[in-house]
C-alpha cells in the first residue's frame, strides 16, 4: 500500500512538472506577445505567411481579473486571406498564456462580414469581422433550453467581434446593427454557416 501511495505521489509530481513546464515554454511576458506566438507556433509548417497580427481589444474574462478575451486580426501574404479571431488568455505565475484560440479567414474579403460560428467548451460563439462602414454593433440570439431566447449584444472595435452563447444554446440570427439599432444585415444560423 505504502509503495502504491509512492507511485501515485511520483506520478503526480511528474505531470504537475510537465504542466508547469508548458506554462513556463508557452507562457508570453504580454498579451499580445502570447497570441503571436501562439498563431506562428500553430502555423510554423504551413504555407501561410503571417505578416502583421494586430489585437484591437482586450475584455476581462471571469471573476478573478486574470483572464482576457483578446480580438484580433491577421494580414496572411502566403495565401493572401484575411484572417480575424479572438483568444482567451490567462496570466500564471510564467506570464500570460493562450487558453483558447479560434480564428477565421476568407479571400477575397467579403464587403459585409467574415464570421464564423464555432463551439467550445463553454458553448457556441460566434466571431469575426465586420466591414460595413456604419456598423457600431453586433448582436446574437441564441436559444437555450433552460432560459428560452437570449440575446447577446457587443460593440465592435475596428470591426472584430465575439458573442459567447451559453454552454447549452444554439444560435437562431445573427445581426449588424447602426449606431441607432437599425439592422443593417441579419443572417439566420444556416445563412451564416453557408457563407
Amino acid at each position: 500500500m505504502k509503495r502504491l501511495a509512492l507511485i501515485v505521489l511520483e506520478l503526480v509530481v511528474i505531470f504537475g512538472g510537465i504542466r508547469f513546464y508548458q506554462l513556463y515554454r508557452y507562457s508570453s511576458p504580454t498579451q499580445d506577445g502570447v497570441v503571436s506566438d501562439y498563431i506562428h507556433r500553430v502555423t510554423k509548417n504551413t504555407p501561410q505567411k503571417l505578416e502583421s497580427i494586430t489585437v484591437v481589444s482586450s475584455t476581462q474574462s471571469g471573476e478573478r481579473g486574470n483572464e482576457q478575451i483578446l480580438l484580433f486580426r491577421v494580414e496572411d501574404k502566403g495565401l493572401q486571406v484575411h484572417i480575424a479571431g479572438y483568444a482567451i488568455v490567462s496570466q500564471s505565475l510564467f506570464g500570460w498564456h493562450v487558453e483558447q484560440l479560434q480564428m477565421t479567414g476568407k479571400s477575397p474579403l467579403p464587403e459585409d462580414v467574415l464570421a464564423s460560428l464555432d463551439w467550445s467548451e463553454r458553448g457556441p460563439v460566434i466571431y469575426g469581422q465586420v466591414f460595413l462602414p456604419n456598423a457600431a454593433k453586433v448582436e446574437a440570439i441564441f436559444t437555450d433550453p433552460t432560459h428560452g431566447q437570449v440575446m447577446m449584444d457587443a460593440e465592435i472595435p475596428f470591426g472584430n467581434f465575439a458573442l459567447f452563447g451559453s454552454q447549452y444554446a444554439e444560435l437562431l440570427e445573427f445581426k449588424i446593427l447602426d449606431v441607432n439599432g437599425n439592422v443593417l444585415k441579419q443572417f439566420t444560423k444556416d445563412e451564416l454557416l453557408s457563407r
